[in-house]
């Protein structure tokens, strides 16, 4: 056995290894800054009384940390599950070392059974072992009339344009496989889970939002309305850039044939182009965090604050014939002296997000005055 400590909660688990479907109590320590960001969240929008369900809990952590580490109250029903019966074991074990036993309900149980039998929740988290797609139907339908819909993706590889065929497939779009494909990828996957909310007369908006290179993590607020349903897919279009100029953009409600350049243009989707987070709510919850989940916070409420379209400097400075790219300050002089918005990306070092026309961006960042 080992005492595995994250948060403010220490587990026993059975044995430690690197995070696969064979070992018999699923712990990656690689999704810490993932909940780190979760209980941040929940601890400026947790009004009071949540019922919410995990059902794809592994040993638990997620589901622990949240009813530790927020205010008594914030989740007063919690369900949790998993089809592992290990999992569960130690699951339930753990919830009665830390005092949590009466908190939380364990099921082994198919998560798709245990959301569709329970029903009625405010929060529901789909976190997965690669592609969240065979629970989203059940965990919109699981959701009160306004709800919160946490969608975690671990099947980067596809989404974000090694495999194409894969994409199409599974998310009814294309990759992007260039400097883009993990904007391109994280709009796909909030695409696909607004049209199953659709189906159902429901909109679901992304309000947090994030790529990391082995796994994709949005927060929606979903609410029933057909009319915002509507609106919602009003929101869909393409992402392209040119391989001459450089040049960025998004175009809403058009839809391309697989391997199609329009116009030297390479596009990727259909996928959402709207918004991939609040602001408001983004901040806040930076202010709530602490360590990367707090840096990561506030890139993103800079990010929701400057909308537009993300560029790589590396990148255009070598479509632009640009020895060496601009610093990170002068690019932000640039542009704000323009009367324009910057923001560091949280995709990199060398990503930014800008609301300025790409004329604009070409002359900062040849250096024109």
């Amino acid at each position: 056995m080992v005492v595995v400590r994250e948060g403010s909660v220490s587990m026993v688990l059975p044995q430690e290894g690197a995070p696969t479907r064979k070992l018999p109590v699923f712990y990656n320590p690689a999704m810490k800054l993932a909940r780190d960001v979760l209980v941040a969240f929940f601890s400026v929008v947790g009004a009071s009384s949540f019922r919410a369900c995990f059902p794809l809990a592994g040993c638990g952590v997620r589901v622990f940390r949240l009813l530790r580490e927020l205010p008594e109250g914030v989740f007063c029903d919690v369900v949790a599950g998993d089809i592992n019966p290990v999992a569960v074991h130690w699951a339930e074990k753990n919830a009665e070392r830390l005092g949590l036993a009466k908190a939380v309900q364990f099921f082994r149980e198919d998560a798709r059974v245990l959301l569709l039998r329970e029903r009625h929740f405010d929060v529901v988290d789909v976190d997965p072992f690669g592609s969240p797609n065979p629970f989203l139907d059940a965990a919109v339908q699981s959701l009160k009339s306004k709800a919160y819909l946490a969608v975690t993706a671990t099947d980067t590889a596809s989404l974000a344009g090694a495999y194409r065929g894969t994409c199409r497939r599974k998310y009814w779009s294309r990759p992007l496989s260039n400097f883009l494909r993990h904007e391109a990828g994280l709009r796909i996957l909030v695409r696909k889970v607004q049209l199953v909310a659709a189906q159902h007369g429901k909109a679901a908006v992304p309000v947090l939002s994030y790529a990391k290179e082995h796994y994709y993590r949005v927060m929606f607020f979903v609410e029933k309305s057909r009319k915002g349903a509507e609106d919602v897919l009003r929101e869909h279009g393409v992402l392209w850039c040119s391989s001459q100029s450089g040049e960025v953009g998004f175009v809403k409600g058009a839809c391309f044939e697989e391997g199609v350049q329009t116009r030297g243009r390479i596009v990727g989707g259909p996928l959402w182009v709207g918004a991939l987070g609040d602001p408001v709510v983004l901040e806040r919850a930076a202010g709530a965090a602490r360590g990367d989940a707090a840096s990561l916070l506030s890139c993103l409420a800079a990010e929701a604050r400057v909308g537009g379209v993300v560029y790589s400097s590396h990148v255009l400075a070598g479509v632009l014939g640009v020895e060496k790219a601009p610093g990170w300050r002068a690019i932000a002089g640039g542009l704000e002296k323009r009367g324009f918005l910057f923001a560091r990306s949280h995709l990199g070092g060398e990503f930014f997000r800008t609301n300025a026309p790409f004329a604009v961006v070409r002359d900062v960042l040849q250096g024109r005055s």
